[in-house]
């Protein structure tokens, strides 16, 4: 397979042996699906900032509400670095998200969805920048990198360890993008476009 730009897998996961999802957080899972899929044909780069030419693959636990971590970057990158041109944007364009859950047969883990979520509408990527932004401008003006993590009501830059800081979306503000990207796909609403800020309004929005 070439390392053109990948659009869409369709592929079956379901055979892949994977760790009990209950008990492992140390992303081992994560590397297991990259490395079925490098064995499928897929040109999986481990150096780039995306691990598939223009897609980021990312695991989840079925049991999991926890916030998606989608890329670290260093205190001095984010400074300086806009939205237009970080990491954090490049891996929020596509990606291809999969589901874990215990399997009852052998309590290993089995893959019970894989699907290419495609955050590139405009209305997202504004979501994604205006709090990128907000915790970017908090980093320069704390002036150090020993500020600690720093909060939009989005998503946020983590303090990890020396001066590094790991980006997280909420995972219910994730949940939310997913359903308006849902419902839009499926012409939910057949009268006019639903601007994204309706999903965000309203908090009794079954995801």
């Amino acid at each position: 397979m070439s390392n053109a730009r990948v659009k869409h897998i369709n592929v079956d996961l379901s055979a892949v042996t994977l760790n009990n999802p209950k008990e492992t957080t140390d992303g081992s899972n994560g590397q297991l699906i990259e490395n079925a899929l490098e064995d499928m044909g897929f040109p999986i780069d481990r150096s780039a900032t995306t691990d598939l030419p223009g897609m980021e693959v990312k695991s989840k636990s079925l049991y999991s509400s926890a916030d998606w971590s989608i890329g670290r970057m260093t205190y001095a990158a984010i400074v300086n670095t806009p939205w237009a041109d970080s990491t954090v944007k490049k891996k929020m364009q596509k990606q291809y998200q999969v589901t874990i859950a215990e399997n009852p047969s052998d309590a290993s883990g089995v893959v019970t969805s894989a699907k290419v979520v495609d955050f590139t509408n405009p209305k997202i990527q504004e979501k994604l920048e205006a709090a990128y932004e907000e915790c970017r401008q908090k980093l320069i003006d704390s002036g150090s990198y020993k500020h600690g993590t720093v909060r939009s009501d989005f998503a946020y830059f983590e303090y990890k360890n020396g001066n590094s800081y790991q980006f997280r979306i909420k995972n219910a503000k994730m949940n939310i993008l997913k359903r308006f990207l849902l419902d839009k796909i499926k012409k939910y609403k057949s009268k006019g476009i639903i601007d994204i800020d309706f999903y965000f309004s309203n908090t009794n929005i079954v995801v």
